[in-house]
């Protein structure tokens, strides 16, 4: 199990406000009013237990990696 952290770094000529997701996208891959780039910067193994703490902050269910409340593994 792994969590991995990207840096987004937008440059434009006026605020963007609050974009969505497909915006960001938009700006990454066609740019126009605005330039974009995308790093990693971060990679980290986390334990079972771990990675449930972090689904949780995410407001996801562990079940989506097969693993209980306490990081068992489940069928």
């Amino acid at each position: 199990m792994y969590k991995t952290t990207y840096v987004v770094t937008i440059l434009s000529e006026k605020s963007l406000g609050d974009i969505c997701f497909n915006e960001l996208v938009e700006i990454l891959t066609n740019g126009g009013d605005a330039t974009g780039q995308l790093r990693q910067q971060a990679e980290t193994a986390l334990t079972n237990k771990q990675m449930v703490k972090e689904l949780r902050k995410q407001g996801k269910d562990p079940a989506q990696f097969f693993l209980d409340e306490a990081g068992n593994e489940i069928e």
